[in-house]
């Protein structure tokens, strides 16, 4: 897919489906431009083995839940890539399914508060932005919205 000046279209012509394809365009610009700043400059052996180790960082999280090395900029950029877009798409999900009600409003008064514990790289804030954003655009009234996010790092 090309990259246009606007790729997410107006304002107007915007659904939540395609707030999604445009972060799913925006982080995969901004991961691969990051991935050639960081790696300017190395050996492609060099380059395998820094991806080798962020791998094995990572699968820590996955196989053991061990936290990974996130002080390493490859291990952060891997994380993103494997996590980030699911995370704040099940974010997303929790939100509009935890606050439905039987007419499917995200909130009965309007007021919404959400604590994240382990915010980390902001899905929930991502995911909650975008539920919001769902709900006016049905034409919901949201008075406030308040996220406290929590995070050890």
């Amino acid at each position: 897919m090309a990259i246009t000046a606007d790729p997410c279209g107006s304002w107007s012509e915007r659904n939540i489906a395609d707030i999604a394809e445009c972060m799913d365009i925006a982080f995969a610009k901004v991961l691969a431009d990051e991935f050639d700043r960081l790696t300017a400059g190395m050996s492609s052996g060099q380059v395998d083995n820094w991806l080798q180790r962020s791998e094995e960082s990572i699968l820590r999280l996955r196989n053991s839940g061990d936290m990974p090395n996130y002080s390493d900029p490859m291990v952060v950029l891997r994380y993103v890539v494997l996590y980030q877009l699911g995370h704040i798409n099940l974010a997303y999900t929790l939100v509009k399914d935890a606050t439905a009600t039987g007419d499917n409003r995200l909130t009965r008064t309007g007021r919404l508060q959400v604590a994240d514990f382990g915010a980390g790289c902001l899905a929930m804030q991502f995911g909650l932005a975008l539920a919001v954003a769902d709900a006016l655009e049905s034409g919901q009234d949201i008075a406030g919205v308040w996220l406290d996010a929590i995070d050890t790092g």
